[in-house]
């Protein structure tokens, strides 16, 4: 994927769309029905809003009742982009109007949504494991599993040890030598 692609390979053309006045329970049933993560909202024939499930559970937390309608849960506006967009248009727009899904509209015509899901889930076969940062409190050898508190002690039981008495060769007559090694 390149920032330069077209959106129109990301776009979901399932608009699933309910009216203003449907219930903050039925648009959870209905995003449990169709499997989906937003809902768009219908107000005087025009998408006002939309619902998501991070609205739901703001809506959850502050108690709001489920028969309310989801004009009091919905986000709005409802972010737009053109088709003829590409990707790091829809991405720096997502960024700058803080969320996560824009509406794709042709003309005057809403025609899709595209999310951040859609865009950076195509990216799984490019995916890599980020190492863990932060150092934890204790290292572990990876020859016999001791634990160490410091780097410069690890290297040195992993010379001396490891290395040095030649504990790699399948030497063992030193062993006694070797004084206590943590458990692991």
């Amino acid at each position: 994927m390149s920032l330069e692609s077209a959106i129109t390979g990301y776009i979901d053309k399932n608009l699933n769309i309910v009216p203003i006045s449907t219930t903050i329970g039925e648009v959870g049933q209905k995003m449990l029905e169709l499997g989906v993560d937003s809902i768009l909202v219908l107000e005087n024939e025009e998408i006002s809003g939309i619902v998501t499930q991070k609205d739901m559970m703001k809506g959850i937390s502050k108690k709001i009742d489920a028969s309310g309608t989801v004009e009091s849960i919905m986000s709005k506006p409802v972010i737009t982009i053109e088709n003829t967009a590409n990707v790091g248009d829809a991405v720096k727009m997502m960024t700058e109007n803080n969320v996560r899904r824009l509406v794709v509209k042709e003309g005057s015509n809403k025609i899709g949504i595209i999310t951040q899901q859609k865009i950076f889930g195509n990216l799984s076969s490019k995916a890599f494991e980020i190492p863990e940062l932060e150092m934890p409190e204790k290292i572990r050898c990876p020859y016999c599993s001791s634990f160490f508190l410091k780097k410069g002690e690890l290297s040195k039981h992993i010379d001396q040890i490891h290395i040095g008495y030649g504990v790699f060769d399948g030497n063992f007559s030193k062993v006694d030598d070797l004084g206590s090694i943590s458990s692991p």
